[in-house]
């Protein structure tokens, strides 16, 4: 963690002044220096980052449509085909 300028001594001299016992200026000090404290964001997604992978995820789907598609047209050609021959050869059977 990051943590924003905050002079501990400075603070320290301001409670012992105010007569606060050593203790406690160092449990304040601590406290104040926690609550300064900035979460590491080194590791979060930039837009950049998000757009790439929205355009990475786009891509994948475009590509698993078209395939789909592709199986649709060929299983529905194929339905036909059958339909087809099944047409041709049930007069041929029925005799």
């Amino acid at each position: 963690m990051t943590s924003l300028i905050f002079d501990t001594h400075a603070a320290a001299k301001r409670y012992q002044s105010a007569g606060f016992t050593d203790a406690q200026v160092e449990a304040l000090v601590d406290i104040a220096r926690d609550t300064t404290a900035l979460p590491d964001v080194s590791s979060l997604a930039t837009k950049a980052d998000l757009d790439t992978k929205i355009d990475r995820v786009q891509a994948e789907l475009k590509a698993a449509i078209a395939s789909s598609q592709v199986q649709t047209i060929t299983l529905v050609l194929a339905g036909m085909a059958a339909i087809v021959t099944l047409s041709n050869l049930l007069p041929k059977l029925v005799r």
